[in-house]
């Protein structure tokens, strides 16, 4: 009886909970702290324009999207808890440079080690969760992954709102340092068992993609940087010039490269095996919505613009909406995602996205609209970054290539990130009235997700979500 104990307690799931403030912590990082606190760091940094600042996001999500694929493929390889604590370490670590930096420099060097961190625990976390769960479970986790981020939200953007009101902003940033270093010391609480990677690390085929890595992400970060410089009063003559036409010539060059080492790499980051069609079309879903789900770091910078609202402190608060929807929907989705099925999920959120979107940008001519907008938009976003995504490619990859393919997915979504966040500094560096920034980014969402509605399942992919087979993963 005793030895049934032991083995009931072995085979437990990771805690839920523990994971869940991991993701909470992720969401801190990325934009729940900062997007509040746009205008405050603006305010030390006084030289800088709206272009420059939206480097605070934009280079954090690049050392993010760089950072996924590695800690994915380390998670199927190496031992999950250093990797875990690691990754913790490097995100305080970051967010303790961002808050203690004399210089802009500083900042974001700050900004993007964190990033580093986060994008190296996503996948280890999303793995982590599928240990001893079945498919109902895993689905309810995912839900709950969506949840965290607007509870991120909604604890974040406050906090963040009344520090930058007083000029504190430099506190929001040391309380997610103190939190991930409490977070690194709980990780020896996890099972050894869920520690152990899936394939083994002597394998010449399971290595890591030091070379590919390093030519995606100098194409990647030369094309976001030309994005960020265009000018788009100059239309695509803007592309003649050196500084935005140079660098996305050799960005373009430098992935051509990339696409051709992968073809000859054993062990390509950007795995080939994992390639199916299926998969295909949900990497290039989960990059529109990395770009429309940029527009929350910049939307208190949109409320000041179009409802005149002080850029400290009140325009803060126009995310809170938005926050109190993914914290209610978020966990639904997961829940009865395998019953309704994710390609109709993801279709619903499209359409509320696209009508959100539309919504803020009619709040230019009356204030009611944008604050209903926001509503919608939070809705979709839950809908896009919650459960569907993650369940779909859960299901399709294989238990082996699990992390690779969920890294691969949070890369695509990553890089969709960085390039809305590039484009938002070109909208809000372009016009001398930068109310059009905000109105041309509204634009651009609500028509890509008009053509989204178009990209359809195959029918092996809308089938997922009426497969339980519990011997998966």
């Amino acid at each position: 009886m005793r030895a049934s104990n032991k083995l009931t307690l072995v085979q437990q799931p990771v805690n839920a909970w523990f994971l869940l403030t991991i993701v909470f912590l992720e969401a801190l990082d990325i934009a729940a702290l900062a997007a509040p606190l746009f205008g405050a760091i603006g305010k030390t940094f006084v030289d800088l324009d709206n272009r420059a600042l939206a480097l605070i996001f934009t280079v954090n999500l690049f050392a993010n999207m760089i950072a996924t694929p590695f800690g994915a493929r380390a998670a199927d390889r190496w031992n999950r808890k250093n990797l875990l604590v690691f990754s913790l370490l490097l995100t305080s670590l970051g967010s303790l440079l961002v808050a203690l930096s004399p210089t802009w420099p500083w900042l974001i060097v700050g900004r993007g080690l964190s990033g580093l961190g986060v994008g190296m625990f996503l996948p280890l976390v999303t793995v982590l969760s599928g240990w001893r769960r079945n498919q109902q479970e895993q689905s309810t986790f995912l839900g709950g992954m969506g949840a965290a981020f607007g509870i991120a939200f909604l604890f974040g953007t406050p906090l963040s709102a009344y520090l930058a009101s007083r000029g504190q902003w430099r506190i929001a940033f040391l309380v997610e340092a103190v939190l991930a270093i409490i977070l690194s010391g709980l990780v020896f609480k996890i099972d050894k068992r869920a520690a152990r990677p899936q394939l083994d690390p002597a394998s010449p085929s399971t290595g890591i993609d030091a070379v590919g890595l390093l030519l995606f992400a100098l194409g990647t970060g030369l094309i976001a940087a030309a994005v960020s410089l265009f000018d788009l009063n100059l239309g695509i003559a803007g592309l003649l010039l050196l500084e935005t036409g140079g660098f996305f010539v050799l960005g373009m060059c430098s992935l051509l490269a990339w696409i051709r080492y992968e073809k000859r790499c054993k062990a390509p980051f950007w795995n080939p095996g994992t390639n199916t069609r299926q998969l295909k079309r949900l990497y290039v879903k989960a990059g529109l919505t990395g770009f429309w789900e940029s527009a929350l770091s910049f939307l208190p910078l949109s409320a000041s613009l179009l409802l005149g609202l002080p850029k400290t402190g009140l325009s803060g608060l126009v995310l809170t909406p938005i926050l109190l929807i993914m914290g209610v929907s978020s966990p639904l989705v997961g829940r009865f995602l395998p019953a309704i099925g994710w390609p109709t999920m993801w279709r619903l959120g499209c359409i509320s996205t696209g009508f959100g979107a539309l919504l803020l940008l009619l709040g230019s001519l009356l204030g009611t609209l944008f604050w209903i907008g926001l509503c919608f938009f939070g809705l979709g976003i839950s809908f896009l970054i919650g459960a569907p995504l993650r369940w779909a490619i859960w299901k399709q990859a294989a238990a082996s290539e699990a992390a690779t393919a969920l890294g691969m997915m949070n890369t695509s979504l990553n890089l969709g990130q960085v390039i809305g966040s590039a484009m938002w500094g070109a909208w809000l560096g372009s016009y001398q009235n930068q109310i059009w920034g905000p109105i041309g980014a509204f634009i651009a969402i609500a028509t890509s997700a008009a053509l989204f509605l178009f990209l359809r399942d195959d029918k092996q992919t809308a089938a997922v979500s009426l497969s339980f087979d519990q011997s998966a993963h």
